[in-house]
């Protein structure tokens, strides 16, 4: 397996991570009977777990693009460096980015996108 193919698998755990940060800090615990409607508990919370919340839904906006990208670049045959940079750079910028959101950095978070957002393109790109 291709370390651009492990930054896909990463990229789907991103939601998992940032949801189970957000139930660890629902005030008074996320409470077992809460499964029965998390999202309406957590849109119902406040900062840093409603930006965890966020940056969980937003984890999921950017995987289809970003694995699309590796597994394209992947069957156009570009080079596997481009393919293995591209894809750490994005797991990196979309982590950074996940602790912006929680932490309210909101230039950082917007910068820190563009740079992931930048990372997909230039696969695309490179597939041309």
């Amino acid at each position: 397996m291709t370390i651009g193919f492990i930054c896909v698998l990463i990229a789907s755990f991103l939601p998992i991570i940032w949801i189970a940060y957000a139930k660890l800090t629902v005030p008074g615990g996320f409470k077992p009977k809460y499964n029965r409607n998390p999202r309406e508990i957590l849109e119902a919370t406040k900062g840093k777990t409603k930006r965890a919340k966020w940056a969980h839904d937003n984890s999921f906006e950017a995987f289809a693009p970003f694995a699309a990208a590796v597994i394209i670049a992947h069957y156009l045959k570009v080079d596997q460096t481009i393919i293995d940079t591209s894809a750490v750079v994005f797991i990196i910028s979309r982590i950074i980015y996940g602790l912006c959101y929680i932490y309210n950095k909101s230039l950082m978070r917007s910068i820190v996108w563009g740079v992931g957002f930048l990372a997909v393109l230039n696969l695309y790109y490179q597939a041309c």
